[in-house]
């Protein structure tokens, strides 16, 4: 088994997917996904300067832990 990591993330605009091709290439292959896991939130620090500011952080993306069994012959 393996651990593969696919997320999205915003970006000047767009959102950036990544990890996607490797983990279709290796189902087309016949791997076979076991888990689906949350993993990172992705999140950028938008507070201002000053000290008496309050925190504020703006959803930036996401990543999903997925787990692969390798095809057995």
């Amino acid at each position: 088994m393996s651990e593969h990591i696919i997320g999205a993330q915003m970006n000047d605009g767009t959102l950036e997917f990544y990890g996607v091709d490797e983990l279709n290439a290796l189902l087309q292959q016949g791997h076979r996904v076991t888990k689906v896991e949350p993993g990172n939130i992705i999140v950028e620090d938008t507070e201002s300067e000053g000290e008496d500011e309050e925190e504020s952080y703006a959803f930036m993306g996401f990543e999903l832990n997925i787990t692969v069994e390798e095809k057995t012959t």
